[in-house]
């Protein structure tokens, strides 16, 4: 038997009733489509069962920084509580960020899932003018950004602003630090088909223009990629001759390393 024929016929059976990738026919805006039939209701219900089963796991190390999956979401439910009740971030506000890499990129982009926003992803590399475009465009209502880009973006920008600063806080307009503190974690009451986040195309035709992505369109995309993942798993766990649980238990933590950061003051201050 083929390689190819063999990772079919595992792909198969874990889309089988009763797998965890089950496929069910679903007619989706009047087109019949095979869908995951686990796949959560929104994508903050995906990122909290995921963060809440790692919780004592480590998520992200940025410098001398280190947080567990379990403070990270902790810290980002408190920031989606501060979006809600201070900024009235919820059904399907846009909130933009715009930084370099960070772990504060990451809380936000969580927090605004949690409080029922649609998290608007702009080019944190382009010029001013090409952000404050891109957030006006979307009529995003509130900017989270870094400080070179919070205050170029100031200039042109119609919402409010909230600026990650690189020791972990978030600041006003004013520059009072606002109180972001760990709080009890609830996932959106957003729907399957809302949109979740809008990304920017090239602009090789002329400005850059906002894509919208909905929470199964993001959501069938990470299932699919664990569905392949299971595969090969499976796949190997069979070459091996051992059960894929213990092929599982063996492996150790894997990790993804985000190389494209600014490590020096004076570049920090180009980047």
């Amino acid at each position: 038997m083929s390689v190819l024929t063999e990772l079919d016929q595992i792909r198969s059976y874990l889309s089988m009733p009763g797998q965890p990738f089950e496929l069910i026919d679903e007619t989706i805006k009047g087109v019949p489509l095979k869908v995951y039939k686990h796949l959560p209701r929104n994508l903050s219900v995906f990122v909290v069962e995921a963060m809440e089963r790692f919780a004592d796991r480590t998520f992200i190390v940025s410098d001398a920084r280190r947080l567990t999956y379990g403070e990270a979401l902790g810290r980002a439910a408190g920031l989606a509580q501060l979006l809600r009740t201070r900024y009235g971030v919820g059904g399907g506000t846009r909130v933009g960020i715009a930084m370099r890499n960070s772990p504060e990129w990451i809380l936000s982009l969580i927090a605004i899932l949690l409080a029922d926003g649609i998290a608007v992803l702009v080019n944190s590399r382009g010029t001013a003018d090409e952000i404050v475009h891109g957030l006006n465009d979307t009529e995003c209502g509130v900017l989270i950004a870094d400080r070179r880009r919070g205050e170029a973006a100031a200039t042109g920008f119609h919402g409010q602003i909230i600026f990650a600063e690189e020791t972990g806080a978030f600041r006003d307009q004013d520059g009072q630090e606002l109180a972001v503190t760990s709080s009890p974690v609830v996932a959106s009451d957003a729907s399957i088909d809302d949109p979740a986040m809008i990304l920017f195309t090239s602009g090789t035709t002329g400005r850059p223009k906002g894509a919208t992505l909905t929470h199964r369109g993001i959501g069938t995309f990470l299932f699919g990629m664990r569905h392949n993942g299971g595969t090969y798993l499976g796949h190997a766990a069979r070459r091996m001759g051992v059960e894929p649980a213990a092929l599982i238990a063996a492996m150790p933590q894997q990790a993804t390393l985000a190389i494209f950061r600014c490590s020096t003051s004076a570049a920090r201050r180009r980047c």
